[in-house]
């Protein structure tokens, strides 16, 4: 499912979709085996001047990107027939907790040789190609479309706020755990203190 004709055709749909800006079938290319190509299909389509830079199909690439990288199957893991939805990017990402974790790990599970060799493969043509950098290109020319700008700056100042705010309440915490720290100390050597001198009263 990965001939030259198959992967030409997908890259058509996807470029006529976007230039209509309009829904169609993309999704479910995307979804194919052949959409999970990350030299010959997705890297391009993401980074390179086929799609409109700020248009639908170019963000449904790129999230196919972090979903083959993930190693995510394109189906239902108690029915082949039912294919997955592709991943809510609208949504913060969890990170690796230990709930996604077991959720990854099922996912996992669920490949065969073929999509493990498959996966290994994706992921060493990402590196190869250095994706990051490609990737982090790609979101500087997203970010200098003008409509862009104003919502880039205030996501970036909305960034540094949090971190400052972060960084001042851990900074409470550390000095409240401290402080709390020296009190029980404190309370210890007047506790000693008090026993040394009754012992002594005693004597």
């Amino acid at each position: 499912l990965r001939r030259l004709d198959l992967l030409k055709t997908l890259k058509d749909v996807l470029k006529l979709e976007d230039e209509h800006d309009r829904p169609g079938c993309r999704q479910e290319l995307l979804s194919t085996w052949t959409g999970r190509n990350m030299r010959e299909i997705l890297l391009p389509l993401v980074t390179g001047n086929t799609l409109r830079v700020n248009g639908s199909s170019r963000f449904r690439c790129a999230v196919r990107v972090a979903d083959v990288l993930e190693g995510k199957v394109d189906y239902e893991a108690n029915n082949k027939w039912v294919p997955t939805e592709p991943t809510d990017e609208n949504k913060m990402w969890a990170g690796r907790c230990s709930k996604v974790s077991t959720v990854y790990d099922a996912m996992h599970l669920q490949h065969d040789d073929i999509h493990s060799e498959d996966w290994k493969e994706q992921q060493e043509e990402f590196v190869a190609r250095d994706g990051i950098r490609l990737l982090i290109e790609f979101g500087e020319r997203y970010g200098s479309v003008e409509s862009r700008t104003h919502t880039f700056t205030r996501a970036r100042l909305m960034v540094q706020d949090w971190a400052t705010r972060s960084d001042e309440r851990i900074k409470r915490w550390f000095d409240e755990k401290l402080l709390e720290k020296d009190r029980k100390e404190a309370k210890l050597r007047l506790e000693n203190s008090s026993e040394r001198m009754e012992e002594s009263s005693k004597a």
